[in-house]
């Protein structure tokens, strides 16, 4: 589609970032990982109000699950990311109105009621308004619910309320398009920006019905006469990922297979910013108006972003380093105890644990076996037949080498409070639950099975790990 105008154009700078539960561990550093940001931010040109001139996004999980949360149930985090100075997020659990409550900017939560007050749930928000850089920016936030093809989010938390109903996302979007872009309403804004907590393959739909479309594909559609959303900058993927459509990226080759992404045609705009304090998203929009009269005021002729990655190197942030220290110091002295020793490589990576037999899933699933072997015959109980576990529980992300484990390890790879319960089933059970857990690899989801005290074969192939069979 063609702007027909000769209108100076516009960019946007994002920082754009997602799921940062870990505060600390190696190269995962929050302090650091504030040198990263402050390093995007300081280009943006500053406000009147001292600000810069740019948006900080962050599209959720925050408090939760990791070493430290096991001990503070996430309370050390609302001064940390209060210290990144972030514009607007997303929730990544509903459920936390007490942490949202400690932070200084806005949480989205868009396309769920509830029920008893006929509102988004408190304190969270429909949508919100930023001005930057001239432009009146709408952001609103989505969540995925029940795909029968794509595992979900919605059904992975633990005690959702039944008093919050789900509403469809791309139905909720195009509503708030026109909420806020109505040129005779209140809000008049000049572009939306969804941002979302929901998988790729979601996203990847959700961007095509919303006519979040790249500058490629406008050539086809007049995203000028659509309401929808501008970009999408999502969550909840433990993987850094971006969209075909872009118009060039740098740190991050966009041709790069994997399996949640087949559907990528190079038509939309998507980002995912990766996973803990790791990695960070600069994201620069290049907007042009549109004809008059037009439901979209401007449209993105451009979008060229960077990947941005702590590392040993990167130096820390005074600032965020002097609140970590108050929030979080003297949890770590109790964390760097050796509590074992392995005589293995121990990988926790979500790219080998979520389609993979692993040593660390067996040493975690034969332990509880022993345990609640030792905790049923004390009760009078017959033995446990075996262990079923589900890898999403498994967490850290990083390979352990042989050597010492400390209390920290440990925490870190099983930072969830999650009860564990005996229960009698019938085979068919098992068999359906075993089929449930294996149908989405080599996707990288959280319900790959890992179990102890049986064994399993399974032979589909796939065409990213071909001709290997599932045994444990």
């Amino acid at each position: 589609m063609s702007t027909n105008n000769t209108s100076t154009p516009i960019t946007l700078g994002i920082a754009h970032f997602n799921d940062k539960v870990g505060t600390s561990g190696g190269t995962i550093d929050v302090t650091k990982f504030g040198s990263l940001l402050e390093g995007i931010t300081a280009k943006w040109k500053q406000r009147d109000d001292g600000a810069r001139d740019g948006l900080i996004v962050f599209s959720g999980d925050f408090f939760s699950p990791s070493i430290e949360s096991s001990i503070t149930r996430g309370r050390h985090m609302p001064p940390i990311v209060n210290a990144l100075n972030v514009d607007i997020a997303i929730v990544g659990y509903p459920r936390t109105k007490e942490l949202i409550a400690l932070t200084t900017f806005p949480w989205l939560l868009s396309n769920v009621i509830d029920e008893t007050t006929g509102t988004v749930p408190e304190p969270l928000k429909e949508f919100h308004i930023l001005e930057r850089v001239g432009l009146r920016i709408g952001l609103i936030g989505l969540v995925e619910m029940c795909n029968p093809f794509i595992w979900d989010w919605i059904p992975t938390i633990t005690g959702w309320p039944k008093e919050f109903i789900y509403q469809d996302i791309a139905e909720i979007g195009k509503k708030l398009s026109a909420k806020l872009r109505d040129p005779q309403g209140e809000y008049k804004c000049d572009l939306v920006i969804a941002l979302t907590h929901s998988r790729i393959q979601n996203d990847i739909a959700l961007a095509r019905d919303l006519f979040a479309l790249s500058p490629a594909a406008q050539a086809n559609t007049n995203i000028a006469a659509e309401h929808g959303v501008d970009i999408i900058l999502g969550g909840h993927d433990h993987i850094y990922w971006i969209t075909k459509g872009v118009t060039a990226w740098e740190g991050y080759d966009v041709n790069t297979p994997t399996p949640e992404d087949a559907d990528d045609r190079g038509d939309i705009l998507v980002v995912k910013s990766g996973y803990d304090f790791r990695d960070l998203s600069e994201v620069v929009l290049t907007l042009q108006d549109t004809p008059q009269g037009s439901i979209k005021k401007k449209v993105n002729t451009a979008i060229t972003g960077k990947r941005h990655s702590t590392a040993e190197t990167t130096p820390v942030h005074i600032g965020v380093q002097e609140v970590y220290e108050v929030e979080i110091g003297t949890i770590d002295d109790a964390l760097v105890e050796p509590i074992c020793t392995t005589e293995v490589e121990l990988n926790v990576q979500s790219t080998f644990v979520r389609v993979h037999e692993a040593a660390i899933s067996n040493w975690v699933g034969d332990c509880l076996h022993h345990a609640y072997d030792e905790a049923l015959a004390k009760l009078g109980y017959a033995k446990a037949d075996g262990v079923f576990l589900n890898a999403g529980g498994l967490r850290g992300d990083r390979v352990y080498p042989p050597g010492n484990l400390t209390l920290g390890d440990l925490l870190t790879v099983l930072p969830f409070l999650d009860p564990v319960v005996v229960i009698e089933i019938y085979g068919n059970t098992l068999w359906d639950a075993l089929e449930s857990g294996l149908s989405k690899r080599p996707a990288q989801e959280g319900r790959f099975p890992e179990i102890a005290g049986f064994r399993v074969e399974w032979d589909i192939p796939s065409p990213f790990l071909p001709d290997e069979p599932f045994l444990s």
